[in-house]
């Protein structure tokens, strides 16, 4: 008597002859499992409908596990990234809210923010953007406020919190970011190795002679607070952090305001901006 294919799904309703009853390892090793990320169940096959059932459970878990794997790598968010203080500010709040992401490296040396790939995502040809799902978010204050709504996390809850959030990242973006992007100069030209002009010059000066103003400001602020919002670390020092970290590595000095170089000291202490990608010399 040929033996049957020892693929063949079980009757149910009559019991197989014993000599096609296997071991149960014998049955796991010659089982058919397929999944799919849609959530289907594994699809298991077995000559002895015992054995089926005892395996059945085991080999179910599995195809569930990989299946929910599988549609979290899917959901996975997308982080388009360079190693420069914008991108850090979400890096940085990533760690710190310990969200899985996939970091995306684009190499703005080599042109890649150009390139009709990323430009599809950001228009501007800016980085950093952040992908979750369906939606695509570019401008890192942008991302920080999204991460703060997603997780409720490190983030206001109530009207007048996020709005004073708000305020302080509005403030960073108009009064110390383009001062800190001129003073910044400094850092790209030893960093490329490039020599600096009379142009450069007078842009690093005009950069200088803006920024005490609004430090100033943050200097009376962190007086009442330990953080920007208060008592707890939150994402808005996610935005704070990188740009008065590539001011003073330009080189200017921050001895007029203790306080502003104890807040950067906690800020860069935390173990998450030790995970934080960054150029060399930041």
């Amino acid at each position: 008597m040929t033996e049957p294919d020892p693929f063949v799904a079980t009757d149910t309703k009559r019991r197989p002859s014993a000599q096609f009853v296997q071991p149960f390892k014998h049955v796991y090793k010659h089982r058919r499992i397929t999944t799919a990320c849609k959530g289907a169940r594994p699809k298991i096959m077995y000559r002895s409908t015992d054995h089926a059932n005892a395996a059945i459970t085991l080999t179910r878990a599995v195809g569930e596990r990989d299946a929910k794997n599988c549609l979290a790598k899917e959901s996975l968010m997308q982080l388009y990234h360079f190693r420069s203080p914008n991108p850090q500010k979400g890096t940085f709040a990533l760690k710190e809210l310990g969200l899985d992401c996939e970091i995306v490296p684009i190499d703005l040396g080599k042109g890649e923010h150009r390139q009709p790939a990323f430009l599809a995502h950001n228009r501007f040809g800016r980085v950093p953007v952040l992908v979750d799902g369906e939606m695509t978010l570019p401008e890192s204050h942008a991302i920080l406020a999204y991460l703060g709504e997603k997780t409720g996390r490190l983030w206001p809850a109530t009207p007048d919190g996020r709005a004073e959030a708000l305020r302080w990242l509005f403030f960073l973006s108009q009064h110390i970011m383009p001062p800190a992007g001129e003073v910044s100069l400094r850092f790209r030209a030893k960093l490329f190795g490039r020599p600096l002009d009379e142009a450069a010059e007078a842009t690093i000066k005009r950069g200088e002679e803006a920024l005490p103003a609004a430090l100033a400001i943050v200097e009376d602020h962190l007086a009442q607070n330990e953080w920007m919002m208060g008592a707890e670390f939150g994402l808005v020092d996610c935005a704070y952090c990188p740009v008065l970290n590539v001011i003073e590595k330009s080189g200017f000095g921050f001895a007029e305001f203790p306080r502003v170089t104890a807040y950067l000291d906690a800020c860069r202490a935390r173990p998450a901006w030790a995970q934080t990608p960054r150029l060399p010399g930041l």
